[in-house]
């Protein structure tokens, strides 16, 4: 059963239709996507966990790949680190706390954040708010990152950095785990 030309042409522009009504869609996606940083250009995740391990003294951990991201997690009884990337390693959220109580013992630790390298970042801006507000609740945006400082339920400090699409990005990913 052969087709003749005019059928064979119609059925072309159709498939030619869909793929472009795919293609503006996508396009769509990456536009609305684009709103909001999910992950700072310009860090490596793999290698910033490793210095904080590193600074606290904690063991050193292979990543977890979960979904489209990597997972770093790694504590010992005086410090903990979570940190998340995408597949590249670029950075998009970490958490950093202490089970010490004296601000002398862990300072150090919280300000090795101004250690991280990524567009737009500031080392010097970045040292001096985290030795500023090192025990208060506060927060901040440097480059393209937010920084918050909290103290968690036992009152010892916890220290967020996480980008502007962060929350989006973990529905997304929660969702297609959970597919």
């Amino acid at each position: 059963e052969g087709m003749n030309a005019v059928e064979s042409e119609n059925i072309a522009e159709e498939e030619t239709l869909e793929e472009n009504i795919e293609i503006d869609s996508n396009i769509e996606d990456q536009i609305n996507s684009e709103d909001k940083v999910v992950f700072l250009n310009g860090s490596n995740g793999k290698e910033f966990f490793e210095i904080l391990c590193e600074v606290a003294g904690v063991s050193k951990k292979d990543g977890v790949v979960i979904g489209d991201s990597i997972d770093y997690s790694s504590s010992n009884e005086n410090y903990g680190i979570e940190l998340e990337t995408n597949n590249d390693n670029e950075i998009n959220w970490i958490s950093i706390y202490t089970m010490l109580s004296d601000k002398n013992d862990y300072e150090n630790f919280f300000i090795a954040i101004s250690r991280l390298e990524y567009n737009n970042s500031n080392r010097s801006e970045c040292f001096n708010w985290i030795h500023d507000n090192l025990g208060k609740e506060a927060t901040t945006k440097i480059g393209d990152a937010n920084f918050k400082l909290y103290n968690g339920t036992s009152g010892n400090p916890i220290l967020e950095v996480f980008t502007d699409g962060n929350e989006e990005y973990q529905k997304e990913q929660l969702e297609k785990i959970n597919q």
